[in-house]
């Protein structure tokens, strides 16, 4: 029989700490995420205001005014991806459409709104 020039030792110690070492970070093993890493869903911003320019515009029958609508939270920061809904206080007057287009329709004056969801 031949002898090793090291002395023979059990293989099992040094598997435990090859394993150990390859799961000593929590996240690595399989279905475990340590707390810190979990991804907390963040909730979408809440509408503060909605400013509409432009803010007034005088037009002739059948003339038309593209509105854009300005979305902010609290914080002032602009809020975008967001449905705006245009509504005409008196559709007799001037119509709105999907996208905020403004048509006069007869003389008078009236109020445009904007609203997001």
């Amino acid at each position: 029989m031949q002898r090793s020039a090291f002395p023979a030792r059990p293989i099992f110690p040094l598997l435990v700490v090859a394993v150990l070492s390859a799961c000593n970070d929590a996240s690595q093993a399989v279905g475990v995420e340590p707390q810190a890493r979990r991804r907390t869903p963040t909730p979408a911003p809440v509408t503060a205001t909605v400013a509409v320019t432009p803010a007034a515009a005088s037009l002739a029958v059948g003339g038309t005014v593209q509105l854009t609508a300005t979305l902010r939270d609290a914080s002032g920061n602009a809020i975008t991806g967001r449905t705006v809904t245009w509504s005409s206080a008196s559709s007799a007057i001037a119509t709105v459409s999907a996208t905020g287009l403004v048509t006069a329709m007869a003389a008078g004056g009236t109020s445009i709104s904007a609203s997001a969801d």
